[in-house]
């Protein structure tokens, strides 16, 4: 506004032709104008604005107490209809944002990862049922080798046998490698 209002001064020139080469339209200066008699700020943020008070260290909690996911945090469209008089939707969108980015980041980095560095110490077996109908079921053993992230052929057992452990399924690892497996055997269930 002040740099129009130089330029006016300096030049004489009409409003118009101003705010034209300026790209300002003129219903912008006159308002900026008013404002500036009124003691108001000229520019004002979008939207409704917010006239209850609040206290940010309750909404602060709230938020932590909010069931944070990855992406989305559960509860923050009810949240935001408590505060909706207080604060906007953006706002506190952002908080929220900041706030789930923040917790999962904090459990990211508490993640441990193994890492197997030889072979043929720890395996992981996992035994499914397959159902053949008249002819009854069958028990597959998918095993993998942690250390080499190898992937044995499944091996099967008959209907009436259970999943092998122990060191029954150490006979797998003789029969594949030709020595006793270790005695370390993860066995994972999806």
């Amino acid at each position: 506004m002040e740099i129009i209002e130089d330029i006016k001064g300096r030049t004489g020139m009409p409003d118009a032709i101003i705010c034209r080469a300026m790209r300002v339209p003129e219903p912008t200066l006159g308002r900026w104008r008013r404002r500036k008699k009124e003691n108001r700020p000229f520019l004002n943020r979008p939207g409704p604005k917010k006239v209850e008070p609040f206290d940010p260290s309750v909404l602060d909690a709230e938020i932590h107490l909010l069931g944070h996911g990855v992406k989305r945090s559960a509860g923050a469209t009810k949240l935001y209809g408590r505060y909706q008089e207080s604060i906007s939707r953006r706002e506190l969108s952002r908080m929220v944002g900041q706030v789930r980015q923040d917790l999962v980041a904090d459990h990211r980095k508490n993640l441990r990862q193994i890492d197997w560095l030889m072979s043929g110490v720890v395996w992981a077996m996992d035994g499914t049922k397959y159902d053949l109908g008249m002819a009854g079921k069958i028990h597959l053993h998918n095993t993998q080798d942690l250390g080499s992230r190898y992937k044995f052929p499944p091996s099967r057992s008959a209907p009436w046998r259970e999943v092998p452990c122990g060191r029954a399924s150490g006979g797998y690892g003789r029969s594949a490698f030709g020595q006793e497996t270790a005695d370390g055997i993860l066995h994972f269930h999806s």
